[in-house]
Formats: C-alpha cells, structure tokens, sequence
C-alpha cells in the first residue's frame, strides 16, 4: 500500500482518487487509538467502525493527522460497548453497513442515537453504487457515502456536522 499523506490519497496507484478497498489487509484489533492535538478544538472524537482492518487503517490516520481524537471498533458489539463507555466525549462516528451477523450499521446507529440524541453519523458502503445510496437524512444527523470516496469530502462533512453553530445540523 502506497500512501502519500499530503496528497491525501491511499490506494495501490496514487495517480487514482483514494479507493478504500483496493489496501491490502493491515493486522490491526479493537483498539482505542491514542489521540492526535486538535488545535482548533481538542475536545472532537470520532468512532470509526469498519470490520475491514484496512479501511480502519485508513480512516483512523487520515482523521488522526487532521486533529481528531479516534475511538475505533471493528464489530458492532465492540462499538457498542466503546461507545457506551466514551458517549460523552464522541461528537460523530462514521460506521460501515455490512458486517458479519445480523446487525448492520444501521442498527449501530439508532443504538448510539438512542443514547445520545441527534449524534451524526455518516453511514459508508462498498454495496451501493453511487446513484443508489440512500439519500442523506439531515433531520437524524444521518449520512450514507458509497465506497470509494474522497477521504476530503468525508472530512469535510464530519467537520461540518460537528462544528458549533450555523452549518451543523444536530443541536449545538
């Protein structure tokens, strides 16, 4: 796996946009990993929950470099068990759809929103195709994007979704 950060671009070509499922499988467990300085705003974490190790890999150093404290699960039952242990300090969580099991992501969602109302979520897929992704439901702070996707545009979202005042959709 080739990764040029300042480009912001991870896959085996960096010619091509950033492709998450083209890395090669890191050998990473459930971990909570430690925390990047945000100097804007220490105090943003992410939940990151992916079974697929790469994309793990890939969203927690690209997120990390960018300033945000990361928590990552690599199940549903791991997530939901950080996440009843950090639900304070986690200001959005971007999960996959499909993992092994009957739970999806989906159901991670409306535990997690159970718990602490109106936190966003971005919901990412390898399964959908870009014309068929579920449309955004920005009165639940949900999101869905279809893998690929620019890591940028990601960012971007969850930075706006989290940031305080006019622009964010959740309540302040």
């Amino acid at each position: 796996v080739d990764c040029d950060w300042s480009s912001d671009v991870c896959s085996s070509d960096l010619r091509s946009a950033p492709t998450l499922w083209q890395l090669q499988p890191m050998a990473l467990n459930f971990k909570l990993a430690s925390a990047a300085t945000r100097s804007d705003n220490p105090q943003h974490t992410l939940l990151v929950v992916d079974d697929d190790q790469a994309i793990l890999f890939t969203l927690r150093n690209f997120f990390k470099r960018h300033g945000w404290h990361i928590l990552e699960a690599d199940s549903i039952s791991a997530a939901m068990k950080l996440f009843d242990a950090n639900r304070d300090y986690i200001d959005a969580m971007v999960v996959d759809y499909q993992f092994d099991g009957k739970q999806t992501g989906l159901d991670l969602v409306v535990f997690v929103q159970g718990r602490k109302r109106n936190l966003p979520c971005v919901v990412i897929s390898g399964q959908w195709e870009p014309t068929k992704t579920p449309r955004d439901e920005p009165g639940k702070n949900l999101f869905y994007r279809a893998k690929p996707f620019e890591l940028p545009g990601l960012l971007a979202l969850v930075e706006r979704l989290t940031k305080p005042g006019p622009g964010r959709v959740g309540p302040s």
